[in-house]
C-alpha cells in the first residue's frame, strides 16, 4: 500500500483500503468565483481532516480551481468522506454536487 493516495472527481463512489498513519488526498475542481465551495460534510471517526488549500486559479467569476482535503488515517475501521460543492450561505439549499469515496483503514 501507498503512504498517499489522491483522489479525484473521478473517483466518486470508490473504495479503497489505507494502513494506518497514510494520507489521503482529495482534489477537486471548482469555481469559487461562483460562490460555490467544497466543504467537508462527513468524515469517518478513523480519519482527521489536516487542512485544506485552494491551488490555482482565481476568484473571477467563471475562474477554475483545485480544492484539496488532505486527511490522515487515524485507526482501523470503515467510513465514508462526504464532500459538498455548495454556497456556505445557503443552508437549507441542496448541494450542486457531492464527492463520496468509503474508506477502510486496515492493517
Amino acid at each position: 500500500m501507498q503512504d498517499t493516495v489522491e483522489l479525484s472527481g473521478d473517483d466518486n463512489g470508490r473504495r479503497l483500503d489505507l494502513p494506518p498513519g497514510a494520507t489521503l488526498v482529495v482534489r477537486l475542481a471548482g469555481q469559487p468565483g461562483t460562490g460555490y465551495t467544497w466543504q467537508v460534510s462527513r468524515t469517518p471517526a478513523n480519519l482527521t481532516l489536516l487542512g485544506a488549500e485552494q491551488e490555482g486559479g482565481g476568484r473571477l467569476p467563471g475562474g477554475t480551481s483545485m480544492q484539496v482535503f488532505r486527511f490522515r488515517a487515524e485507526g482501523a475501521g470503515t467510513g465514508e468522506v462526504e464532500l459538498s460543492y455548495r454556497r456556505p450561505w445557503e443552508k437549507d439549499a441542496a448541494p450542486l454536487s457531492q464527492f463520496r469515496a468509503t474508506v477502510a483503514v486496515v492493517g
